[in-house]
């Protein structure tokens, strides 16, 4: 049993990253926790993402009729390009409250954190909420997650395409 598995733990702080090793050659990372402000930060499993990213498409509709009321995208893109100082100040008014409230709706649907303990508690405030959502993006190593598509994308192109035929010869 020694052989096919040897568990190690690693602790960083309050990090706690657990790792299983078989036979040397394959490592299989385990979920990893974090606490920050009271609150424990967990990997969130992908059923997770999508509800966050229906959160944040109905933030992005609740944004763009709070600030723009009865005005269709090449209305809302002329406004905006030509927007005056103070018509700035007024959107960015318009808009605050409304963000924050969707920012703190996000921040509880990613970390599993109930949005009236998000929006309530003292320890928590602004910057606490900022701490979290920076704990929450690396326990979820969403650092690496660009190249990661882009190198998935590489991969399934070359699948795709099949593998790169040398040139050889002339096309005349």
């Amino acid at each position: 049993m020694r052989r096919l598995k040897r568990q190690a733990l690693l602790y960083v702080g309050e990090r706690k990253e657990h790792t299983v090793k078989r036979k040397n050659t394959s490592i299989l990372s385990l979920p990893e926790t974090r606490k920050v402000r009271g609150c424990v930060i967990k990997r969130l499993p992908l059923g997770r993402y999508i509800q966050a990213l229906e959160v944040l498409r109905a933030a992005a509709d609740d944004l763009a009729e709070t600030c723009f009321p009865d005005k269709n995208t090449d209305e809302i893109f002329s406004y905006v390009t030509s927007i005056s100082k103070d018509s700035l100040l007024e959107l960015i008014g318009n808009a605050a409250p409304v963000a924050l409230m969707h920012i703190t709706q996000l921040a509880s649907a990613l970390t599993g954190i109930d949005e009236q303990k998000l929006l309530n508690d003292p320890g928590i405030g602004p910057d606490g909420l900022v701490e979290i959502l920076t704990v929450w993006v690396e326990v979820n190593r969403l650092g690496d997650f660009p190249g990661a598509v882009r190198n998935l994308i590489g991969k399934f192109r070359t699948a795709v395409e099949g593998s790169p035929q040398p040139n050889i010869g002339s096309n005349a």
